[in-house]
């Protein structure tokens, strides 16, 4: 097995979907954008890219790659991550669905 191989078993890949609720889209948008730059130049992050989603009005989605459990733990307590929780609430619908992937090829 290469190191490679290794690596990748290590890494976490994360998609996070989050709606906004109707008539606050740019709201949601500006909120998420702003936490892009900073979680980018974390140590740790290997991807972390926003999206809108071109079929469902007002769905973001995060494809975010981080290269073990460890760096996503930091992100999770940085004040850019957590400003989220404070200022997206009264903005989306539910709360935001994660999925943590593995890759397996």
């Amino acid at each position: 097995m290469t190191q490679q191989d290794l690596s990748s078993r290590s890494e976490i890949r994360l998609v996070a979907i989050v709606q906004a609720k109707a008539g606050h889209e740019q709201a949601v948008a500006d909120i998420l954008k702003a936490a892009v730059e900073p979680s980018r130049n974390e140590a740790g992050c290997l991807e972390y890219a926003l999206h809108q989603d071109r079929e469902v009005g007002g769905r973001f989605v995060f494809i975010e790659c981080w290269a073990d459990a460890d760096a996503l733990a930091s992100h999770d307590r940085t004040p850019h991550f957590l400003r989220l929780g404070d200022l997206l609430p009264p903005h989306v619908v539910g709360e935001a669905k994660i999925l943590r992937l593995r890759r397996l090829d």
